[in-house]
Formats: C-alpha cells, sequence, structure tokens
C-alpha cells in the first residue's frame, strides 16, 4: 500500500535533479519575481537571433529574424519568407512594427519598405538601397519613416521618398540614429546623444546627453530617455526629470531598447546587462535568456516579449509560482510539515529531523534546546495563541511560547512514541496522531484524551475540522471517521467501493468536505451524499494529495503530476450536476517550473496570512502569489488556419500575408468545395492567448455531422473521414486558462460536392431503374409460376388423358377379348359333346388370349416411363414390324438409324406413333396385296420420322368407308401429338406413308 503513494525512484531523482538545477541557477541572488519562458531553435523558434517582434490587429505575434518572418500563436512559429513579386531572393528583416491599420511594415536588409494588410498582397512602399534600415515607424499623418543604422533618415508619403540631411536639422555624425512615434503622433530621435522631435518641417534637437542615448514614447506625453545607464523624461519643451540611474559597476556599453508597458513601467534593454524594470521607484534586473536584447513588444494579455541576438524569444511574466531552495537555506531536503504562527513566521519539519524556521525570507536552524537538542522532528504546529507544537519522534510534544520551551510525555499522558500529524482547532484545542502505538489523542487545556477509531486501522494521512467544529479522520485504506461531542462515527460507509486510500481532506466553512484520493480523483461529502470528479469531468489527475483554497475563488491541488487550479464554483457545481465539465488549470513550463510530483507530506497546504499558498511538492516548497496570477477577462481570439483534404491544403488562414491557396479563411470569398471521392478532412484552428496557451482549451462541432459541441481539450486539429455529400458548418471555440470562452469562434461554411452516383437525378434514375427491375423480377417470377402452374396442369391433363386412353384400351381391346374369350368357353361347353367344335372353340380361345396377351403388352410399353425415349421407340416399331409382316408372308426391309439419340419421347407420342404404324401395317396386309414393305426411319434436328412404302395395289381418289376411317384415324393420332401425317398412292404402284412426330418432351 506504501508504493500508492511514494515517488518511484527513478521519477524522484529525475525531479531532485531539475529542482537542483533550478536552484543552481538562482544561487547567485535572490529568488527572482519573474517568470522567463525561452524559445530557441531547439524548441521550433525560427533563430536565436530576434531583429523585432510585433502582436498584429488578429492577435498572432510577428517575429522578424534574419531569416525571414515567422507567425507565432504562443504553441507553434509558422514560417512566411518574405519574398517580394518580382524578386526571386527572400528578403532578411531588419526591423518591424504595427501600422494604425493593425498590419506590418517590415524593413528589409535591402533597404525595402514593405507594407503588409489583411487580404492584400505585399507592398512595397519604397526602396532605400544605400540605407541599412535600423527603425522603421508610422507617425499620425500615416507617414512612413525609416532610420539607419549609419544616423541616416528618410519618410516615405505617398510613395515619394525624401531623405534628410543636416539642412534639415539632423544632427551630424555616423552614429545610429533612432527613431519612435509618441502617443501624439510625433516624431522623436535619438541620435548619439543628441535627442529631439521633428516640428514644423525639421528636426528639433531638446537635449544632449552624455552618451548615446535610446528612448521609449511615454504614456503622460513625451519620451523616456536612458543614457549611461540613466532614466530620464524629457517633455516636448526639452524639459529633463531624472529617474535615477541603473548602472552596474563598472558597465560599460548602452541601451539598445526601451517600452513603457500599460502599468507604466519602464523596461529598458542594454547591450551588454540584459533586461532592467523601472516601477516608478526601484530598477530591477530581469534575468533573460541573453544578454543583448534587439526588440520589446507587449501583446494584448500583458506579457512583455523580448528579442536577443542569441538567446532567441523570451516572454516575461510576474512570477506567481516560486520555489523556496538553496538561496534561500532549505537546499533540496523534504519538508514534511509546515505551519505559520501568528507573527507570520512559518516553520518546518524536516525529512532529516531538523526544525527550520523562515525568516525575512531565509529559512535558518530553529533546534530544540537543551537537553532535547538531539530529537528528531516530524511534525509542527501552531495555535492561535501564538504556541508553536513540535512533535518528536522518542515520545515528546513540546511547545514554544514567548521563547520559552515546555515538554510533555508519557507521565503528562502521552500515549505514543511518534508524533506525525497534529491539527489546531479553532476553539485551540490540539489534535494528535501518533504511532507506536497507533494513537488519536486532543489536548485541552494540557490534559489529554485519548480517542479509539475502530480496529485502530490507522495510517491516518489527513485531519480536518469543518464549519461546525467536526474533526475528521481519514486513513491511507480508505478509512473516514467524524468525532462530534466527543463520539467517535464510522463515515466510511458513506464512501464507494474500490477506492484507493485517501491523501488529504479540506473543509470549507458551508458543511463540504472534499476528499483528495490516490487513484480516484476527489470526492464531495456534503449533506451526507458523495460525489465524486475525476479526469472525466476536467480534474487534471486522479491522485490529489493536497488542498488548497485561495481567496479568489479558486481551490490549487498538488497531484502526483504537477499544481494546478479550479474554480471552486465549477467543483461545486460539476458534484451537484448543473454543468458536466470543469476546468483545470496546469502549472508547468509555462511558469518555468520543473515536473514535480507531490509527496504525501504529513499535513495538508498552508494559507498564510498574507493570502499566499504554500506546497509541499517532493523535494520543492512552492510558494504560490494568487495575487499576481493576472487573470485574462477578455475571451482569446478563435481563427481556423488550415484545411487540409488528404494532406493537400485546399483554405489557410493569411492574415496580414498573402494567402498560398485559393480560398482565404479570413476572407472566405470563394465557396470550399471537396471533392465526393475524399478520405479524410483535417482543420487546424488555434487561439491566441499567450498567458498560458497549453492552457487554452477547444469545442468543435460539425453542423449536420455532429449532434452536440465536442471536447477537444488542447488539442489544436480535429479530422473527419469520409463525409458524405451535403452542406456542412464547421464551427470551434476556445476559452482561456480563466475559463472566459469566445462563443463566437470561428466558422466555415463548405460542400461536399456528391459524385456522379450521388447525384439526385442518379439517385432517382436508380429508384426508377430498381424499381422497374422490381416489377420486372415480380412479373418474371409471377409469369414463371403461372407457366410452371400451367405446365402442371398440362402435365396433370396428359396424365389424366393417359389413364382415360388406358381405361379405353382395357375396355375396348382387354375387354372386348375378354368377352370374347368368355363366350367362346360358353359356346365350347354347350357343344362339348362335339369333339370338333369344342376342339374349334378352344382354338379361337386360345388365339383370342394371345392377342389380348399381346395388346396388354403393348399398354404396358406405352405407359412404362423407361421407354420414353426414341431409341426405345424405334426399336420397339421394328420388332414389331418385323414380326407382323413375317406372320402374314410379307417380305419387310427396314432402314432404321444407328445410334439413335437418347431424346425423350412422351408416352402419348409413343403410343400414337405404335397405333399409327399398326394401323398402315393393317392396312397393307389386308387390302395392298403387296409382297415386300419398306420401312426408314431418320431423326431431323427436333423432329423424327418414318416412312412406310409397300409395293401393293395401291388407290386412286376415294377409298373404301373402312379404309378411309383408318386413315383419319391415323391422321387424328398425328394431329394430337403435334406431328404430321401424309399418305401417297396410285393404282398399281402401291402406297407410301410418311409420319413425322416430336422427339423431345413437351416441358
Amino acid at each position: 500500500m506504501q508504493a500508492l503513494f511514494t515517488v518511484s525512484q527513478t521519477c524522484r531523482l529525475r525531479t531532485i535533479a531539475l529542482f537542483a538545477l533550478l536552484i543552481t541557477s538562482r544561487a547567485a541572488g535572490a529568488p527572482t519575481d519573474w517568470n522567463v519562458r525561452v524559445w530557441q531553435p531547439n524548441d521550433a523558434s525560427p533563430n536565436s537571433k530576434i531583429s523585432g517582434v510585433v502582436q498584429t490587429q488578429d492577435g498572432y505575434l510577428w517575429v522578424g529574424t534574419p531569416t525571414g518572418l515567422s507567425r507565432f500563436d504562443g504553441v507553434k512559429f509558422e514560417q512566411c519568407p518574405l519574398t517580394i513579386p518580382s524578386e526571386s531572393e527572400k528578403e532578411r528583416v531588419a526591423a518591424i512594427t504595427k501600422t494604425h491599420a493593425g498590419g506590418l511594415l517590415v524593413a528589409s536588409e535591402t533597404g525595402r519598405i514593405i507594407e503588409m494588410d489583411f487580404g492584400r498582397p505585399p507592398k512595397i512602399l519604397g526602396h532605400l538601397p544605400n540605407f541599412q534600415p535600423e527603425d522603421v515607424v508610422e507617425d499620425g499623418q500615416q507617414a512612413i519613416w525609416v532610420s539607419s543604422r549609419a544616423g541616416q533618415l528618410a519618410r516615405i508619403l505617398d510613395q515619394k521618398i525624401t531623405e534628410f540631411s543636416a539642412q534639415d536639422g539632423v544632427p551630424n555624425g555616423r552614429s545610429t540614429c533612432n527613431l519612435i512615434v509618441d502617443i501624439n503622433g510625433s516624431i522623436w530621435f535619438a541620435k548619439g546623444a543628441q535627442i529631439g522631435i521633428f516640428r514644423d518641417g525639421r528636426f528639433n534637437v531638446l537635449a544632449k546627453l552624455p552618451q548615446q542615448a535610446q528612448l521609449t514614447a511615454a504614456h503622460r506625453g513625451g519620451v523616456w530617455i536612458t543614457s549611461d545607464f540613466a532614466l530620464s523624461h524629457c517633455d516636448e519643451n526639452g524639459d529633463l526629470e531624472d529617474h535615477g540611474s541603473f548602472k552596474p559597476k563598472h558597465a560599460i556599453g548602452n541601451s539598445l531598447v526601451m517600452l513603457e508597458d500599460h502599468n507604466g513601467a519602464v523596461w529598458i534593454g542594454t547591450s551588454a546587462y540584459g533586461l532592467f524594470r523601472y516601477d516608478g521607484k526601484t530598477f530591477e534586473n530581469v534575468p533573460t535568456s541573453f544578454h543583448r536584447m534587439t526588440s520589446l513588444t507587449e501583446d494584448s494579455d500583458g506579457n512583455l516579449w523580448v528579442g536577443t541576438q542569441g538567446g532567441g524569444l523570451n516572454r516575461v511574466q510576474p512570477r506567481a509560482i516560486m520555489l523556496e531552495g538553496g538561496e534561500t537555506g532549505l537546499m533540496s531536503q523534504t519538508v514534511m510539515s509546515l505551519c505559520e504562527d501568528t507573527e507570520g513566521t512559518f516553520w518546518a519539519a524536516m525529512q532529516d529531523g531538523s526544525l527550520k524556521r523562515r525568516t525575512d525570507g531565509q529559512w535558518i536552524n530553529a533546534s530544540l534546546p537543551n537537553p532535547w537538542s538531539d530529537e528528531a522532528v516530524i511534525s509542527v504546529a501552531s495555535d492561535r495563541d501564538g504556541k508553536i507544537w513540535v512533535g518528536g519522534q522518542n515520545g515528546r510534544l513540546f511547545n514554544l511560547q514567548h521563547d520559552h520551551w515546555a515538554s510533555y510525555s508519557k507521565s503528562d499522558g502521552l500515549a505514543a512514541q511518534t508524533i506525525s500529524k497534529m491539527l489546531v482547532t479553532k476553539n485551540g484545542d490540539l489534535w494528535i496522531v501518533a504511532q507506536t502505538p497507533d494513537t488519536l489523542q486532543r489536548v485541552r487545556a494540557g490534559k489529554f484524551q485519548t480517542f479509539t477509531l475502530p480496529a485502530l486501522e490507522f495510517h491516518v494521512r489527513a485531519l480536518a475540522e469543518d464549519g461546525d467544529g467536526n474533526i475528521w479522520i481519514a486513513s491511507e485504506r480508505g478509512k473516514l471517521w467524524r468525532i462530534t461531542n466527543d463520539n467517535v462515527f464510522d463515515e466510511t460507509s458513506r464512501l464507494p467501493k474500490g477506492f484507493v486510500g485517501i491523501l488529504c481532506l479540506y473543509a470549507n466553512n458551508n458543511g463540504t468536505i472534499w476528499i483528495g484520493t490516490a487513484q480516484s480523483g476527489l470526492f464531495q461529502l456534503q449533506d451526507g451524499n458523495v460525489k465524486r470528479i475525476d479526469t472525466r469531468q476536467g480534474l487534471y489527475s486522479n491522485c490529489i494529495a493536497q488542498i488548497i483554497p485561495d481567496e479568489r475563488g479558486w481551490v490549487w491541488f498538488g497531484a502526483s503530476n504537477g499544481i494546478f487550479k479550479v474554480r471552486e464554483r465549477e467543483l461545486a457545481d460539476v458534484a451537484d450536476g448543473k454543468q458536466t465539465r470543469l476546468r483545470s488549470m496546469h502549472y508547468g513550463l509555462e511558469e518555468g517550473l520543473p515536473t514535480l510530483q507531490t509527496t504525501v507530506a504529513r499535513c495538508n497546504a498552508v494559507r498564510g496570512h498574507d493570502g499566499h499558498l504554500w506546497l509541499i511538492m517532493g523535494p520543492a516548497l512552492v510558494t504560490i502569489s494568487p495575487e499576481k496570477v493576472r487573470e485574462q477577462l477578455q475571451p482569446p481570439p478563435v481563427i481556423l488556419e488550415k484545411v487540409l483534404v488528404d494532406d493537400n491544403l485546399v483554405a489557410s488562414y493569411a492574415g496580414v500575408f498573402p494567402s498560398t491557396t485559393t480560398v482565404n479563411l479570413d476572407q472566405p470569398t470563394n465557396p470550399v468545395q471537396l471533392p465526393p471521392d475524399h478520405h479524410r478532412v483535417q482543420f487546424d484552428f488555434t487561439a491566441l492567448s499567450f498567458n498560458a496557451p497549453s492552457n487554452v482549451q477547444f469545442q468543435y462541432q460539425l453542423q449536420n455531422f455532429d449532434d452536440r459541441w465536442i471536447d477537444g481539450g488542447a488539442q489544436r486539429e480535429v479530422t473527419y473521414s469520409r463525409l458524405p455529400p451535403g452542406d456542412y458548418q464547421f464551427a470551434v471555440r476556445a476559452c482561456n486558462s480563466d475559463g472566459v470562452w469566445n462563443e463566437a469562434g470561428a466558422k466555415l461554411a463548405f460542400t461536399v460536392v456528391p459524385g456522379i452516383l450521388q447525384t439526385t437525378w442518379f439517385r432517382l434514375g436508380a429508384v426508377g431503374l430498381f424499381t422497374t427491375a422490381v416489377v420486372a423480377l415480380a412479373r418474371y417470377i409471377s409469369f414463371r409460376r403461372l407457366r410452371a402452374q400451367v405446365r402442371s396442369l398440362e402435365r396433370q391433363t396428359a396424365i389424366d388423358r393417359e389413364r382415360t386412353r388406358i381405361a379405353r384400351d382395357l375396355h375396348d381391346e382387354l375387354g372386348a377379348g375378354l368377352t370374347s374369350v368368355a363366350m367362346l368357353g360358353d359356346m365350347a361347353l354347350r357343344h362339348r359333346a362335339n369333339e370338333n367344335e369344342v376342339r374349334a372353340y378352344a382354338q379361337q380361345i386360345t388365339s383370342t388370349s394371345r392377342q389380348i396377351m399381346k395388346s396388354l403388352d403393348e399398354t404396358v410399353w406405352a405407359v412404362h416411363p423407361r421407354n420414353d425415349t426414341l431409341e426405345h421407340l424405334l426399336n420397339y416399331l421394328g420388332k414389331y414390324a418385323l414380326e407382323f409382316l413375317d406372320s402374314a408372308d410379307v417380305r419387310c426391309r427396314m432402314n432404321l438409324v444407328e445410334d439413335a439419340p437418347r431424346v425423350p419421347v412422351t408416352a402419348e407420342v409413343r403410343h400414337n406413333v405404335l397405333l399409327v404404324v399398326k394401323e398402315a401395317l393393317n392396312n397393307v396386309v389386308r387390302h395392298s396385296h403387296a409382297s415386300e414393305v419398306r420401312i426408314h426411319v431418320g431423326v431431323n434436328g427436333k423432329s423424327s420420322y418414318l416412312s412406310i412404302e409397300d409395293n401393293g395395289c395401291g388407290f386412286n381418289g376415294a377409298t373404301e368407308d373402312v379404309l378411309a376411317d383408318g386413315l383419319h384415324n391415323m391422321r387424328q393420332r398425328m394431329a394430337d401429338i403435334d406431328g404430321r401425317f401424309e399418305i401417297n398412292s396410285e393404282k398399281a404402284s402401291g402406297t407410301k406413308i410418311f409420319l413425322s412426330f416430336p422427339c423431345r418432351s413437351a416441358n
């Protein structure tokens, strides 16, 4: 369990190293009140040499360097190489300034003066080829003034260049000439040691100083001047007002740049001694990354930006968070317990067991007097009477009042050896958490009272008193107790199960208890109800070891990954469900702090009498001055910077720089249209807040796609994949580190063009075609079903017809034959006395029976499905013809198909063809008197044909009735099976019958 609350050895060593480095960097002097953030090339800065810094109207910082211009939003630099139209060489920036319209004026090393304004390409206002520009400014009449490093002066008005000389009042010499514009729009100059003003068309020298001078505009009028490290104010009459000197010992050199900020403080950048600040009373040397300054500017948030000659870009802010280190006598030892007495003196129990006291900004040893000087100090506390309570490790409790020490031990009622934690209540009671054994005691009027906690599950980490005087005790094992009127109540059941132990408690005056845990975030206990807040609701960390409110409505937290704060109102609103997220403001590298990790100290954070906050963070003791935290009341400008489709730039924000795309996002005159086959669309955006850019938060929404605003956190880009065709509007909004939202944000309407397959007319056509296809398919299926039903009915009809035919044949042939047999039998019985007649009747019965058997065989053959092929039909007909004609003593010659195809032939076709052939052969035998019959069989496509030709007597014209009826029946039978019947006969020339019939199944 202990491992949950301690820093790993690696992380601890890293933190100690960073802290030691910070201490070393300040060892030469007292802690500075200024936080300096540095950007150099290894921090993505464009160059270590900065020639100028300007903030344009849209909120961007523009940084001039020898390699060109860069645009900065507080997080990233975007290089914008300055290439003049018709010129291939990139211009090197010598000086930049802001125009009255909010754009940029750039003086290049080649002497070109370039105006850059919103929505227009760069414009060359003039070219001074013999100048090496030093300053470029715009006066109240919008005339452009340029000075050179050789002391030259020129004005550009209406693209007309006027150069000034000694005849115009310009002092002689080749000293660098500096120019500024005062609050009235007048031009002031400083050349060498002389300063003056341009008035009535001439340069008028107002004062001469000891050495080379530098100047800047003053808010009250006139100018501030430095010369020989002395500061003066000069009005328009030339009267000088001395404000003192800031000259370092043995200093040589001079001031290079100056600026008066919005608070009236004067900043002075020197050539060799860094940056100085004058607050109206004293001068202060502010540390920067390089000793030589080149430019100073103040942004809209009140930050000072310093350009250096070799140290990159610096941002200077009042330091709100300080680390107490070696320069104050604290070294790198961990503070285990901390308190402030009634006189404002801080006392600390150190990890090595020593006791320290902070006096006049320095920590000094405050050892216990003899005979307890070797006592290891574990905890400290102070009460309202001015007593300092000191908890020892050897079974003793001490107090100090009016330089008098007193001690308490076991004989006085102290129950344990080690006093690990103490709390002084509002009524003056002292509560003690002790170990060996684990004990909770109260000291009131010098008397000790012991309280028993259930199961003695100690490892107490936090003590707190609420507004009603209740005492709350929490342990690292997740136990929570309340003591009211000397009664102990276990409140653990109110907490959710499964969370890791409690690290700290904070009770405010309205009855709310805030509980910091090791891994489960923050709990609010109010009116018996517990609410949880963690990183899912915007809390910066889930490991909360210290909680302390300031006097400005913020609650500060010491966490496993640093220090952050949240508005107390937002904490309550999230806990009550009035809002879903809160804003956490983290303090780290932006504030010049190393990576800090909290320590599970033996006391909570402390708020001093002066409102300053003290937190114990690892080996560091952190002090916070909330009044120095500059609150931003204005919302940050939000800008949509780029739109990329499949990594191709299709729209961009240009600002004062010429747009590189067809769509300029600050003036989107051309509609943005995206192709239908895109894979992803990326939107890049920013919010221009320079106080703490890393704490800026974004929300975005793609209308007609997102149904709500999406929390993007600090993310400054978002990607959408494969948007369907339609009209969209992307919107993004942001809030600064103080939670002030720019609700208007930035918006872009665009259209995803539909492809051919996605157009309305194509979709309507596709719907129509689909509908037609569905109807056609339905009709086709219906027709198929209908045809299937028809075929089924036809098959059933054929079956019924075949059954009828079989019944008829059985009745006509078999029935008649059997009737004849029966009659012949009766006749034989009647004439049984006459042997000859009986024999004759028996022969007839035999003949008739054979005929019946033959008819039955033919019927069975006709209906058996095995015989439903052309091959079986032809074989049967050939066999029948041979047997029939042979019995009639008529020669038969047959020409059959060899290897007849096994194509299907229906039973109806076989039956009718057989009957036609039988009738034909029967006619030959009975009527033609032929001696020879020739039978020819063939196959032609889907039909088979058969011819029967005899050499009999033939006939012409009408035939006898019997023959006529037979021919008619033969023709009808062939017609019934969709066949063909032909007969040709001539007298004395024989007869030829031709049959053709289908040889494939009807289905």
